[in-house]
């Protein structure tokens, strides 16, 4: 049940294309629960958008640094693998030995 503290009442006259005259009733209640509540919903979605906005702020730059880590963590694992293949030698330093097959193979 509603705590209603304040009504307002209006008579609104209206004629019509006869020109016959017409009364309507309006009624307003005004409740404090009810605006109370109006204004903890509103005040609560203006604090989640603030909340969204910063979390967005931080998350954002956050995830493009980390994606720009990897990515240069993942061009230097090339660059080392492609600087320890020119130089002979696999992962753990060890040196490649190739079979390199005679001129006179017969797969050659």
């Amino acid at each position: 049940m509603q705590d209603i503290r304040a009504v307002e009442i209006r008579c609104v006259e209206e004629r019509d294309a006869h020109d016959r005259a017409h009364v309507r009733v309006e009624a307003r209640s005004w409740s404090p629960k009810l605006w109370r509540f109006r204004l903890a919903l509103a005040l609560g979605l203006l604090a989640g958008l603030v909340l969204l906005a910063l979390a967005l702020l931080i998350a954002v730059p956050l995830l493009l640094g980390l994606g720009l880590v990897a990515l240069a963590l993942a061009g230097l694992d090339v660059l080392a693998s492609l600087w320890r293949s020119a130089a002979g030698r696999d992962r753990q330093g060890r040196r490649n030995v190739r079979v390199i097959p005679p001129a006179s193979a017969p797969w050659r």
